[in-house]
């Protein structure tokens, strides 16, 4: 008797185990979307918004997938990672002053491992948060802690 008191409650304990699911839809895709991101970030600031304006020239969609896996604040973050490593890319001095901005953005988002332990990072410590919509964040403090 004693034996089936012990089955039930294991039975019991383990159904009425929470398993928390990510609000993400997977680790791949949150690390692809968030470098994209900072790609676009990177080539948007570093050609003054001209990146930007011709994808809405053609219609682009723009960041509209990787908003739809990342989340809004988290897109900014990556976009303002790009834009500030942007302002980094020096002139080349063999080739007069010119910048490689589509080669060092591309380099730096995509293939670094800088944005990728980022993202990583941010995954692994949100996954399991609640959402919670704020607007007067200051994702300085997120770029940059101190």
């Amino acid at each position: 008797m004693k034996k089936l008191y012990l089955l039930c409650l294991i039975v019991l304990l383990t159904q009425c185990k929470t398993t928390q699911e990510s609000i993400y839809e997977s680790e791949v895709a949150f690390v692809q979307a968030f470098k994209i991101s900072a790609l676009h970030g990177c080539l948007n600031e570093a050609t003054q918004g001209d990146f930007g304006a011709t994808m809405r020239k053609y219609d682009d969609l723009g960041l509209a997938a990787q908003v739809a896996v990342l989340y809004h604040a988290e897109n900014a973050i990556a976009r303002e990672l790009g834009e500030k490593f942007s302002k980094t890319i020096e002139p080349h001095y063999y080739y007069e002053g010119k910048r490689f901005i589509f080669n060092d953005c591309v380099k730096w988002a995509m293939y670094g491992n800088e944005v990728d332990s980022f993202a990583t990072d941010w995954y692994h410590r949100n996954k399991y948060s609640q959402l919670q919509y704020r607007y007067d964040i200051d994702t300085t403090e997120l770029l940059d802690p101190e």
